[in-house]
């Protein structure tokens, strides 16, 4: 049985997000039960601003942890950052970050390096995860993909940490295909 299964979890979930479903992979209905394909739950602000994911399935107790801990950080954003916007995604940033380096020994230094240098650039979209021929965005995207080995929750930490205030619609297939190795289909869903 699936994490979004638990009453718990669902409880919680609805009290706190408001839940869309969107079909981004290929997938069979054999006997009423789905074959194949992958999931991706993610965590976001009003505007499509990813606040952190989770990628592939997980257990209930997994999913509302993740769950409890970005509402949290959301939290504490909120209130450091109610009038600062680039302090509200600095707390978001350094609580993937400090997860990074307490669970997975990845040190925030490279990844503040990142931020600084970005911070100092001239123009306005350097370090941001829509422009892969800015050398910023090209120096984090190395560094998310020289951590394959940690597992995809610790590539969903880093990917946050190193490009927090990206959009869902803008980090998605790289998630998808980055991180859980599948391919984005617009294919239908195939009943057997």
């Amino acid at each position: 049985m699936g994490a979004l299964a638990n009453q718990q979890v669902g409880d919680f979930i609805n009290k706190q997000f408001v839940s869309a479903y969107v079909k981004v992979g290929t997938f069979a209905l054999v006997n009423g039960q789905k074959q194949g394909g992958n999931v991706a739950s993610y965590f976001c602000l009003p505007d499509g601003s990813v606040l952190h994911a989770i990628a592939g399935p997980t257990d209930a107790n997994t999913f509302l942890f993740e769950s409890r801990w970005i509402v949290d950080v959301h939290n504490r954003a909120a209130f450091e950052g109610r009038d600062n916007v680039t302090r509200y995604w600095k707390v978001v940033r350094d609580a993937h970050a400090e997860r990074l380096q307490r669970d997975f020994g990845i040190s925030r230094g490279q990844i503040n390096r990142l931020h600084d240098l970005a911070a100092q650039a001239t123009q306005e979209e350097a370090g941001r995860f829509t422009q892969p021929r800015d050398p910023i965005t090209a120096a984090k995207l190395q560094v998310l993909e020289a951590h394959h080995h940690i597992g995809n929750a610790g590539r969903v930490h880093l990917l946050a940490a190193l490009f927090p205030q990206e959009k869902v619609e803008d980090v998605y297939k790289y998630v998808f295909e980055r991180i859980l190795n599948e391919r984005v289909s617009s294919l239908p869903v195939v009943e057997k």
